[in-house]
């Protein structure tokens, strides 16, 4: 599974820290019509989305700690 932004595998909960200013968090979700098993790297995910992606949709999210 390819890392996510906070440097592993998985869901990372929003949590801003304290005292800062609003955050935006923007939201991503794509169906798709198959599944993968895993990605090596960034590209062989997007290679997979681009044939099996059927819909999505996102949102952005103001969050203040």
């Amino acid at each position: 599974a390819l890392p996510n932004s906070g440097g592993f595998p998985g869901w990372y909960p929003i949590c801003p820290p304290r005292g800062s200013s609003v955050h935006r968090y923007y939201f991503l979700v794509i169906a798709q019509d198959d599944e993968i098993a895993s990605a090596k790297n960034v590209e062989e995910l997007a290679n997979f989305l681009k044939k099996h992606a059927i819909a999505y949709g996102w949102s952005v999210i103001v969050y203040k700690r």
